[in-house]
């Protein structure tokens, strides 16, 4: 044991691997073994734990009716909600399994897994499986997978999630049974520290609001926070937008009812995001709904059509500017980014509503375009999204290629900026 405890060690100064400790442990048990989350959603499982195991322990709580197995999950699941430790062996289908809790400042947070071939429990098994729990537990925090403070089973899975840790999303329907209504609808929202905020001023604001409100919870995600709203609960969600206004920015996700979806929506809130602050939107909330076509645009094209990039509308509006000192490019951008509103175009240029209506006339004279046509306004849009990139990156010290997916997905290189 003692050089097993030197084992876990070793693992752990280097980074705390969890396909390592599964390895290891397997090797000292005999038998394959996995960590999985209290929603028996499987992190990691040793090189030797076989696809059809996989599938026998995602399924074999599900489907199996033998009344024996179901008192069997009746008594896990109350040990899971209760977070009660637990190391003892349980039957389930054809396999048997040793199972062991992995507890955070106690309360369960994971089980480490290992099914029993042939019906054999190896000598020292089960307490191997009880000194590993220990190593598993600090390798889970170390990895972001579990927090300490994380108060719902729900955010070990959403972190997992998010972490692209999560092998088998089968299992949600053993998590739903136990955790949550199926019937459920959900929204992300994604909070960004402000420049005038920062990082423990949004985790203030977060941890106070998701304690308050039990429909919500949150886990932290790259340089934010990541809530996950039922949206039962949306009338408290003003209270939140009135905590963090001046703190974070805040973008909110369609709503879903599949947490396999929680990933994508997370990333199209996170792009909304990112196209608001490229038209310099100053709006409370972010709603995904009102950049979805230019997202599906914008990610459907790693490097625009030749005819959108080779003769885009703006440019042709501010070469002409440059040539005959007017300033249509100026116009038609503040008319595209509010509400094709006369009046509030007039007031962001300070000038007389019937010079915007003057210039929007000239403007579809002299480049042949119709402004009430969609076709021609999606064009002029979408191009202005990528223009404004252009100008973010030419000030800042990322350089990059005009190219739509780079609205979507930030890339930097060395290579100089092709206008």
């Amino acid at each position: 044991m003692e050089t097993l405890k030197e084992k876990y060690y070793e693992i752990l100064i280097r980074g705390g691997s969890l396909t390592g400790l599964c390895n290891l442990t397997a090797g000292y048990t005999g038998t394959p073994v996995a960590i999985t989350l209290t929603t028996r959603t499987i992190l990691r499982k040793s090189s030797d734990y076989t696809k059809e195991l996989t599938e026998e322990y995602t399924k074999a709580f599900a489907f199996l009716d033998r009344e024996d197995t179901v008192e069997d999950v009746k008594e896990m699941n109350r040990l899971l909600l209760s977070g009660e430790p637990f190391a003892r062996m349980w039957t389930a289908s054809r396999y048997k399994r040793i199972n062991c809790g992995c507890f955070l400042e106690g309360k369960l947070a994971a089980v480490i897994d290992c099914p029993v071939l042939n019906g054999q429990v190896p000598e020292h098994a089960l307490e191997v499986v009880k000194l590993a729990s220990g190593a598993f537990t600090a390798a889970l925090l170390m990895n972001r997978v579990i927090s300490r403070k994380m108060s719902h089973p729900l955010q070990s899975y959403v972190a997992a999630v998010l972490c692209g840790e999560s092998y088998d999303m089968d299992q949600m329907r053993n998590f739903h049974d136990s955790y949550v209504d199926r019937d459920i609808v959900w929204r992300v929202i994604w909070t960004a520290p402000k420049p005038s905020g920062g990082q423990k001023d949004l985790h203030d604001i977060v941890d106070l609001f998701c304690g308050l409100n039990s429909g919500f919870i949150y886990v932290g995600y790259k340089d934010g926070y990541v809530l996950l709203m039922d949206q039962a609960y949306e009338k408290n969600f003003r209270q939140f937008v009135a905590l963090g206004k001046n703190t974070c920015y805040i973008s909110v996700s369609e709503a879903f009812t599949d947490l396999q979806m929680l990933g994508k929506m997370l990333e199209m809130a996170r792009s909304a995001l990112k196209i608001a602050q490229l038209e310099g939107a100053r709006e409370d909330v972010v709603r995904v709904e009102r950049y979805k076509a230019a997202m599906i645009y914008l990610s459907g094209y790693r490097k625009p059509p030749a005819a959108v990039q080779e003769n885009m509308l703006t440019d042709r509006i501010k070469q002409y500017d440059a040539r005959h000192r007017s300033e249509y490019y100026e116009t038609i951008k503040e008319w595209l980014l509010n509400d094709s509103s006369v009046s509030k175009v007039a007031g962001k240029l300070d000038i007389h509503p019937n010079t915007v209506g003057y210039r929007l006339k000239k403007i579809s004279e002299i480049f042949a375009i119709d402004l009430h046509d969609c076709h021609v306004i999606t064009e002029l849009y979408l191009s202005l999204l990528v223009d404004l990139q252009n100008r973010r990156q030419e000030g800042g010290c990322g350089k990059t290629q005009r190219t739509g997916g780079d609205l979507v997905k930030e890339t930097t290189d060395n290579g100089r900026s092709r206008r």
